[in-house]
């Protein structure tokens, strides 16, 4: 049963609040030295991969509800760690995962996980901008940061262990190679931005308000690759504005960059969801992310000559997957197109069981593009059907089921049901 987007959105905001201000880089992480955060990232990375690829899914409600008890007491007593804060960070890199698996499954169960995303990334990013202003002794922000991912155990998952990944590969090359130019560039540019800044911790207000604009563009584009995209344009823009050494510029450039991972953020996020946010989907898909951030630490910290380069030829890059995006997208409208032609869907007659009667009017290149048994599927969901009901009346598994929606999803260009209704009913 779907829960309330509200309380979603409260659980992954203690994620994002807990994340941002300690253990990536926050402004509680004491400096361990030039390759600090690789404590941090290397296990965390290594875990998401593994659950991914190896925990049975009814072994994770368990073992994450340890990892959250875990991730709270580390936090607790991080500032009494000392010598130890490498130890701890390690530790919580483990602990992490498991809690970052369990609060993207719990976006998943909400009544409307676009504007849970939104929300937890938008709060939690306001109390790391309101905690840094706060006049409180360390001990005391830690506890403020921890005590809130109680609240991950308070709603219970369910998870799948696997889930079909082939789309999701088709966008990991690009997520890869964005947070790793997005981290080179930022690490590059914050030494001027904080001699320059309008207000130390401004730029988290810019990603918040970035964050609410991308679920009016994610609701109202069929096609969440322009989410995706707006992101890679706002990089290339950020970059553009950095070379000009002007204090305005400079501020500038920093917003851009944020804007550009808020919405690169939220394409992840929605994407992970909307193909079932398995284990192995969502292990896979954060691990990706969390390691092209530790790739990039690796190289600014080893080979800094080369950071400049490699930023603006990822820029390249990013730029002409913009370009592929949008021809991508341009099929996927004609493609929608069709399925409404197919359908026969009219203004005047939007109802499910008109969508079934049409859609069994389906032309041949339809059938191809939606197989015979993903067809079965959807004309039992169009009918009012749960997941439940037409696995049992199909004779497979519910997870079988939410494959075969999240495929469908795909090929027609929605993010969740409700658009997909929403396209069939509201073409003319």
């Amino acid at each position: 049963m779907p829960v309330t987007w509200l309380k979603c959105g409260l659980v992954f905001s203690s994620y994002i609040f807990w994340l941002i201000s300690l253990p990536m880089s926050g402004h509680l992480l004491p400096d361990i030295g030039s390759r600090g955060l690789l404590f941090f990232l290397l296990p965390h990375a290594g875990s998401l991969f593994a659950i991914g690829r190896f925990l049975p899914a009814r072994y994770f409600d368990r073992t994450s509800l340890i990892a959250v008890g875990l991730t709270v007491l580390l936090t607790l007593f991080f500032s009494l760690a000392g010598a130890y804060s490498s130890l701890f960070l390690a530790l919580l890199g483990v602990s992490g995962a498991f809690l970052a698996i369990r609060v993207v499954t719990i976006l998943k169960a909400s009544s409307d996980y676009i504007l849970s995303a939104a929300f937890g990334l938008a709060l939690g990013n306001l109390l790391v901008f309101l905690v840094m202003l706060l006049p409180l002794a360390e001990y005391w922000k830690m506890t403020l940061i921890a005590l809130p991912l109680v609240s991950a155990a308070s709603l219970s998952v369910t998870v799948v262990d696997k889930g079909e990944i082939g789309e999701l590969k088709k966008s990991l090359p690009l997520i890869f190679v964005f947070y790793l130019i997005g981290g080179l560039f930022y690490g590059f540019m914050i030494p001027s931005y904080r001699s320059v800044s309008i207000y130390p911790g401004v730029e988290l207000i810019i990603y918040m308000l970035t964050v609410l604009a991308g679920v009016f563009i994610l609701k109202r584009n069929q096609n969440r690759e322009i989410t995706l995209a707006l992101g890679i344009i706002a990089g290339a823009v950020s970059f553009s504005l950095i070379s000009v050494a002007n204090p305005l510029f400079i501020n500038l450039a920093m917003f851009a960059s944020q804007a550009s991972f808020a919405l690169v953020d939220m394409y992840l996020l929605v994407l992970i969801i909307s193909l079932g946010a398995t284990l192995r989907i969502a292990g896979f898909g954060l691990g990706v992310m969390v390691s092209s951030i530790m790739s990039g630490e690796v190289i600014s910290s080893v080979a800094p000559a080369v950071t400049k380069i490699l930023i603006a030829t990822g820029n390249i890059i990013l730029i002409m997957a913009v370009l592929l995006l949008y021809f991508v997208g341009r099929k996927t409208q004609k493609d929608t197109a069709l399925l409404k032609s197919i359908a026969g869907v009219t203004a005047e007659d939007p109802s499910p069981a008109a969508l079934v009667e049409r859609l069994n009017q389906a032309s041949e290149y339809y059938q191809k593009k939606i197989s015979p048994q993903e067809k079965e599927v959807l004309k039992l969901v169009l009918r009012g059907k749960t997941y439940r009901e037409v696995a049992t009346e199909l004779a497979i598994s519910e997870s079988s089921v939410k494959t075969y929606m999240s495929r469908i999803y795909e090929k027609t260009g929605c993010v969740n049901k409700e658009e997909l209704f929403s396209k069939l009913e509201q073409l003319p």
